[in-house]
């Protein structure tokens, strides 16, 4: 696999850099994971918390984790749920960057070497992905407070289908298959190249010295569907790219000023969304590789399936008129007339040095502000 840079560390607590979670979820694992459904699905525990089987309680404050039995680091060691709490203890200590993900958290507790109680001051509705970023050994790590310094960063020992075999700093990262691994891997041996040049990286891939390139831009396209070498595909993702729109007079948050003189007005909101046509920048700019979101929650299970407004440029004109912002005389810009938000004040004449000028010039003349 052609990486197109080296991973600052193999431990996700101490890093939210995206390239190294290329890697480190093929070392180190969660408890729990989501699949293609949006289910979450056992890893390191023998079943998903439910109140029916007592692993939900007290509303909803008392979580209780029950590791799978057997589990080994692929050092041999045995997983106990001991890891669970010092993962914790890590995760909230100095150095670490996922500490505000436990703040609701008041205790993590082992209650023997396979139950895990987790206790909240509130309810978290993020109590599943508290350990997504995975559970770190005890014995192979180091002490929470030292966790940007640990050797395990850049060797770590995990419960993954593989191990790492060797790390050579701006080259390349090799796994070996996991011997000690709970499931099964299908491959041996898996090696992530660092390769910062793209056309290096598309040559080779290309040429077959690879079997796998991640991000391509679309400059490289044309080649990839041309080479019998490679097979491009177009897969959904999980962003949506939004646009905000500056609500404030100076800026968001709202709170405390005016609404913005424009776009403080709902009408000339929905009067920007009528005004857009969404199929020509789908179709023809993005060439049919994107699809619309309607909304932040536009993909999988948690679609919330709203329509969106429609391409309607009479609709925009009409809104626009109602909101006061009209083309008085036909030129096409529009002016306020009568619009909610815009305040309008005198001309003002500044004072140049030590006397009054009504001289328009550019030191001291004040346009009247609208």
């Amino acid at each position: 696999m052609l990486l197109p840079e080296d991973l600052p560390t193999l431990n996700p607590y101490v890093s939210t850099a995206f390239i190294a979670l290329q890697v480190t979820p093929a070392i180190i694992e969660p408890l729990v994971e989501v699949d293609a459904d949006g289910q979450y699905q056992p890893v390191l525990v023998s079943e998903i918390p439910t109140r029916d089987n007592g692993g939900i309680g007290e509303e909803g404050l008392l979580i209780t984790w029950r590791l799978r039995d057997g589990l080994l680091w692929s050092d041999g060691e045995p997983v106990t749920a001991d890891d669970v709490v010092f993962t914790y203890e890590s995760a909230t200590a100095t150095g670490s960057v996922r500490s505000g993900a436990f703040e609701r958290v008041v205790s993590v507790e082992a209650i023997d070497d396979t139950t895990v109680q987790v206790r909240y001051s509130e309810f978290d509705s993020s109590y599943f992905d508290q350990f997504q970023w995975g559970i770190l050994p005890r014995h192979a790590a180091g002490a929470p407070e030292e966790i940007a310094n640990w050797e395990f960063n850049r060797e770590p020992v995990g419960t993954g289908p593989f191990a790492l075999q060797s790390w050579s700093t701006g080259d390349r990262i090799v796994l070996t298959r996991n011997e000690n691994y709970h499931g099964e891997a299908y491959l041996d041996r898996v090696v992530f190249q660092v390769v910062p040049s793209e056309d290096t990286r598309a040559a080779m891939m290309t040429r077959g010295d690879a079997q796998r390139m991640l991000w391509p831009s679309a400059t490289q396209r044309e080649i990839f569907q041309e080479s019998p070498q490679t097979r491009y595909e177009l897969v959904p993702s999980i962003w949506v790219l939004r646009m905000f729109l500056n609500l404030g007079e100076r800026g968001n948050p709202t709170t405390g000023q005016d609404p913005h003189p424009v776009l403080g007005d709902q009408r000339v909101r929905q009067a920007i969304a009528h005004g857009i046509d969404y199929d020509l920048l789908t179709e023809e700019l993005a060439e049919g590789r994107v699809k619309r979101a309607t909304s932040p929650f536009a993909l999988g299970w948690y679609d919330c399936g709203t329509e969106g407004y429609a391409f309607d440029p009479e609709r925009a004109r009409a809104l626009l008129d109602e909101a006061g912002w009209v083309d008085t005389d036909g030129d096409g810009v529009r002016e306020a007339v009568g619009a909610q938000w815009v305040r309008r004040t005198p001309p003002t004449v500044p004072r140049c040095g030590s006397r009054w000028s009504a001289t328009p010039t550019s030191a001291c003349w004040s346009r009247p502000s609208w």
